[in-house]
């Protein structure tokens, strides 16, 4: 009898480390595709499409802020007149990629856009990268989007150019359901060990 449960206790042990690889990946996979919902059919970002235009140059008496610097490329409009530009983001978000925002939108707005953050993002890390350094020469900003999303707070925001890129960064701390399937994993060796 001892020596049948020894047998069993063995194969259940060898069959959980040879089955506990493929369960966790697979099990991830399926957690990471849950995360993010594809878009209602028809519908490929909620943004407005893209019309081509020639570029805006504001006329005498525009309500345009006079800080902007139009350029051509970098701007462009809609049917409806709305200004519109490129923002590519890059990293843990829903859609990443190449996505035209309205001028003037922040940088919560632009990762809503996208699907917002995943399970994944280290939102305390958020680089903007400017595609035209800004007068003082500075081309990178880290934005801390944990602390916005605490209280509210938007005075770090930086304010997005045509063509800038948002880099929001995987979090490489180890999470809790890691660290247990590896101290079960452990206590399983070592009851093996134990058994012998």
């Amino acid at each position: 009898m001892e020596k049948a449960l020894k047998t069993f206790l063995i194969g259940v042990l060898v069959i959980q480390i040879l089955i506990m690889p493929v369960m966790t990946s697979s099990s991830f996979a399926q957690v990471f595709e849950s995360q993010v919902s594809p878009p209602p059919s028809g519908i490929t970002s909620p943004v407005l499409p893209v019309v081509p235009a020639a570029p805006v140059v504001p006329s005498t008496g525009s309500s345009l802020p006079s800080s902007l610097e139009i350029q051509p490329g970098n701007y462009f409009t809609d049917d409806m007149g709305n200004l519109l530009m490129y923002v590519n983001v890059w990293g843990e978000v829903g859609d990443p990629g190449q996505h035209i925002v309205r001028e003037g939108a922040d940088i919560s707005t632009v990762i809503s856009i996208v699907g917002g953050p995943s399970t994944e993002a280290e939102l305390s890390k958020v680089r903007l990268i400017r595609h035209t350094p800004d007068e003082d020469g500075t081309n990178s900003y880290i934005i801390d989007l944990k602390k916005y999303a605490k209280v509210g707070d938007r005075s770090a925001f930086v304010e997005l150019r045509p063509n800038d890129t948002i880099i929001v960064p995987e979090d490489r701390t180890i999470d809790t359901g890691t660290v247990a399937t590896f101290i079960g994993l452990a206590v399983s060796i070592a009851t093996l060990i134990r058994v012998f």
